[in-house]
Parts: C-alpha cells; structure tokens; sequence
C-alpha cells in the first residue's frame, strides 16, 4: 500500500489476516490489524458528529462553570463588603429588634411638649427631659434628645444605643427604645428613651 495515503482501522480478515500479502510501511494514521502488524490498538471511534458534538458540550461546561464560579466569587465579596460596611456605620436597623419603636409625637406628649418643668440635663450633644409612656404602665422614662446641629451627635447616638444594648450592669441605665425620625417641622429628629433613674 502507498505511504502515508491510509489512515484507520486495518481489518482482521480477508487480505490483512495474512500478513505477507500487504506491507503498511509509511502508514502513520492506522490502527487495529493481526497482532503481527504491530500495529497501535485503535481508540473507540466515534462518528465525526458526535466528537464534534462532545467538544462543544465541554466547551458550554467550561464556560458554564466559569461563569458560576465568578458570580459566587463576586457574590461572596458583596456579601463581605456588606458586612464591612455595617460595622463601620451601623444602623438603627442593625440594632435589633428587641427594641419597640417610638413615635415623636409620643415623645411630646410624654414629656408635654419638652416642657421646660420635665428638663432634668443639658449635655454637649443634646437634651434629657424626664417623660412618662402610656405603652409602658405609665412608667417614669428618661428622653435623651439629640442636637443633630452638633458635629458628631448621630454617630454618637448610634454608638450609644449599641454599647446600652449590649451592655448590663447594675449601676448603668437601660436602653427601653429609640426613637429615630422627623420632628413636626420636618426636621431630622433622634432621642434615646430610658430608664429613669432618681438621684
């Protein structure tokens, strides 16, 4: 047979079972044959479409995967930016929701209208009135009202609601609720409602 014009799978009978009848010397691309041909054992062959057909699913796998792979990797750094973002500027949301919310008008009426007789402190980043809630037995409450002109009072008032919440002790006051909103004017309006303490 001429060299290098056959490729395949030789055949075990007819004319190739015997071996002085033929040479394949130069024939690189066949297979199979007596054993005497020393030939390569031929792979399973597979029809030239479903070859084709297995490297275009490989394809769509690899490709498929890459793409979850990058949607969990950017899903899990979104999730970690979240995170990072919470704690470093938490929210009256994060704080819980052991807290029972509060409404500015109940504030006013609690403490008639932050009457001037119910003022009980003046601090650098707000007022202290003394109140009394309807939802809480009529229970004596302290208002800490937050002078958000002041530099730093909504930061401070956030630090302050997470380190009352986490923390127990005897000899602090209780955080009862917070009340974070706006005022009648439509101003921004925070305060703290706690316990109240006699001196």
């Amino acid at each position: 047979m001429p060299a290098g014009r056959f490729e395949g799978e030789v055949p075990l009978d007819g004319v190739f079972a015997n071996m002085s009848a033929f040479s394949l010397i130069g024939n690189r691309k066949i297979c199979g044959g007596i054993p005497e041909l020393h030939l390569p054992p031929c792979s399973s062959a597979q029809p030239h479409g479903t070859k084709h057909r297995a490297a275009i699913s490989a394809v769509i796998i690899t490709v498929a995967s890459g793409v979850l792979g990058l949607t969990l990797i950017l899903f899990f750094i979104l999730i970690y930016w979240t995170q990072k973002s919470r704690k470093r500027h938490p929210s009256m949301a994060t704080m819980g929701t052991e807290l029972i919310r509060v409404s500015y008008a109940e504030l006013v009426k609690a403490t008639d209208g932050f009457s001037s007789a119910n003022l009980i402190g003046v601090g650098s980043f707000g007022s202290v009135y003394k109140g009394v809630m309807e939802w809480d037995d009529e229970k004596m409450v302290a208002i800490k009202i937050l002078n958000l002109r002041q530099q730093g009072a909504s930061r401070s008032f956030i630090a302050e609601c997470e380190a009352l919440r986490s923390i127990r002790h005897r000899n602090l006051v209780k955080i009862i609720t917070a009340c974070s909103g706006v005022d009648f004017r439509g101003n921004d309006f925070k305060a703290l409602v706690l316990e109240f303490m006699e001196n």
